[in-house]
């Protein structure tokens, strides 16, 4: 009886078409959806077409993505993710993500889980930090320590409404370095998209400068360059 009052007041909605389903994308939406796997960069992750590897810093080794983000419905998930952090759409990605991860660093031996933290205004403002959220189930699916990252991110104009050069200087001074805090190992880094890599490439050369060794990442979606 409880149950199924429950399903009459929290009913079930696709993140994408708002249709009535048990998961994350009902059937329609979820058939086109594919964890990329062809074609890619072997280093930043993107289509060959949309290679950024001459804009990602040295830190940074190698970046895997779990899904494209044109992908409509993957988009529609993503901004679930940022707006709502619900856990059935980080649980949704963060799967993915592994799957993706034990294909392509099954070879690497990672220290610690990290993420690419919000601003403590964004944090007050939303309750949660959806990058957090995703590094703490990879962290978990891999029985890996999750570390708060040894830097912080300050409030600056958000990455999506500025240029590829405009990211790019902008990351450079959006994040700094903790006082006295240091890690040590490798580590895997966690964010939701990648774009233009500015973002992870300020906080792999952070995380060097904090004590790691190497900077591996991990998406849940890339995106086509946009200038």
């Amino acid at each position: 009886m409880i149950k199924k009052l429950l399903k009459l007041f929290f009913i079930n909605k696709c993140a994408h078409c708002g249709k009535e389903t048990e998961g994350v994308l009902c059937k329609d939406c979820a058939k086109p959806v594919r964890i990329l796997n062809f074609g890619l960069c072997q280093r930043c992750g993107k289509p060959i077409k949309s290679c950024i590897c001459k804009a990602l810093d040295r830190t940074v080794i190698r970046v895997i993505s779990a899904y494209k983000f044109e992908e409509p419905a993957i988009c529609s998930v993503i901004y679930k993710l940022k707006s709502k952090g619900t856990q059935r759409v980080v649980k949704f990605l963060s799967a993915a993500m592994l799957e993706k991860l034990h294909d392509e660093y099954s070879g690497v031996s990672l220290d610690f889980v990290t993420y690419t933290p919000v601003s403590n205004a964004k944090l007050r403002q939303k309750g949660f930090d959806h990058a957090e959220l995703l590094a703490r189930e990879i962290a978990a699916g891999l029985e890996l320590p999750l570390i708060c990252p040894p830097f912080k991110r300050l409030h600056k104009p958000a990455q999506k409404f500025l240029s590829r050069l405009g990211r790019r200087d902008n990351a450079e001074g959006t994040y700094k370095l903790k006082t006295n805090q240091k890690v040590s190992g490798t580590a895997l880094l966690i964010d939701d998209v990648t774009t233009t890599g500015a973002t992870l490439s300020a906080c792999a050369k952070l995380l060097c400068k904090a004590g790691a060794h190497k900077v591996y990442c991990l998406t849940a979606a890339t995106s086509a360059l946009k200038d």
